[in-house]
């Protein structure tokens, strides 16, 4: 989540922070968006938008339809990166021995 995370060009910030090439990530199951921060995503749900720095996930934080729709939300570590309005989420992975991650967190707004 750095502002310059570092890794090559044709990979991305990955899971636990290693750098992956999209290309790998795809077909296990990782979807990207090209949306940035804040903009309407064209897919229901990815793990991935924005671009490197300012990643996100798209998602809608209501489940409606309707004008606010899917939008990238950006990726936080912790609540005190959210701003005023917004909770912590966070993306579930599931570990192959049992268990989960809940390595990538993001910032929405709860509409309360």
């Amino acid at each position: 989540m750095a502002a310059t995370p570092g890794c090559p060009s044709g990979t991305v910030c990955g899971v636990y922070g290693l750098c992956i090439e999209q290309a790998v990530l795809e077909p296990i199951g990782f979807a990207f968006d090209t949306a940035l921060i804040g903009e309407a995503c064209s897919a229901s749900f990815t793990e991935f938008c924005g671009v490197e720095g300012a990643r996100g996930t798209c998602f809608d934080p209501d489940g409606a339809a309707g004008p606010a729709g899917e939008s990238c939300h950006r990726y936080a570590r912790a609540r005190s990166e959210c701003g005023a309005g917004e909770e912590l989420g966070y993306i579930y992975y599931p570990l192959s021995g049992g268990g989960g991650d809940r390595g990538y967190g993001f910032c929405y707004f709860d509409g309360r």
